[in-house]
């Protein structure tokens, strides 16, 4: 084997190391980053809940809210339709 053919050799097996070290070091921060990501959605997910629940009673009260004001409209002028523009 000449000069060349030995140096192929060497630079051929220097790159497959470093490929294999670069590829350990990527999974290994894979998992790294899958672990924050759970811990981030088992801390983010109760203040989400409390969110959609805090979301839903605010539209059960807007929609008792409404419903009231219809009636009470309806109410004052028993010939008017609700929804209907008040002139004056």
């Amino acid at each position: 084997m000449s000069v060349a053919g030995a140096v192929v050799v060497v630079v051929l097996l220097a790159s497959v190391g470093a490929l294999i070290v670069m590829t350990w070091a990527l999974v290994r921060q894979m998992k790294r980053l899958a672990g924050s990501l759970k811990a981030f959605q088992d801390s983010v997910q109760p203040l989400l809940e409390e969110i959609q629940e805090g979301g839903a009673s605010a539209q059960e009260g807007m929609e008792r809210v409404s419903g009231a004001g219809v009636e009470v409209l309806s109410r004052d002028r028993p010939g008017r339709k609700p929804g209907a523009r008040i002139r004056r």
